[in-house]
């Protein structure tokens, strides 16, 4: 009686809807929308579908088209099964998740999943000027 009044009951329903209809447990790299319009992201995803080539690219379907099609391409390169979901319940904040690259059906336990974690970028030293101190400016 309690399935027909409130449905088939659900395993953690609101980690499924973070993770797009999955669980965290199985997914190998997340993006962000924010992360999105980084150009990076998408080339360390490549790099991650090289590796894992039998995983699953699971794509918010708040994503905007340009980035849509981004996405799909770089799935049908690698020849990666790729979804797009049509749920508009999913959340689309900045910080939410936008792409979930994942195991179909195993758990892989990762514990750093997002993406820039992953592929930590190096910075430049060179960016601020070196200060010099008043004796070497009077020495020069």
């Amino acid at each position: 009686m309690n399935k027909g009044m409130y449905g088939t009951p659900q395993i953690n329903p609101d980690e499924r809807r973070k993770y797009l209809g999955t669980f965290r447990e199985r997914v190998d790299v997340v993006i962000t929308f924010e992360e999105l319009n980084n150009p990076e992201s998408l080339l360390d995803l490549s790099q991650e579908m090289s590796i894992h080539p039998d995983f699953r690219l699971i794509i918010n379907g708040q994503v905007d088209a340009a980035s849509l099609s981004k996405l799909v391409k770089l799935a049908n390169d690698h020849g990666i099964d790729f979804t797009a979901t049509s749920d508009h319940s999913l959340p689309n904040d900045s910080t939410d998740f936008a792409v979930v690259f994942c195991d179909k059906t195993q758990a892989i336990h990762k514990e750093k999943i997002d993406i820039f974690e992953c592929y930590p970028k190096k910075t430049e030293n060179s960016s601020q000027p070196k200060h010099r101190s008043l004796l070497e400016r009077l020495f020069d």
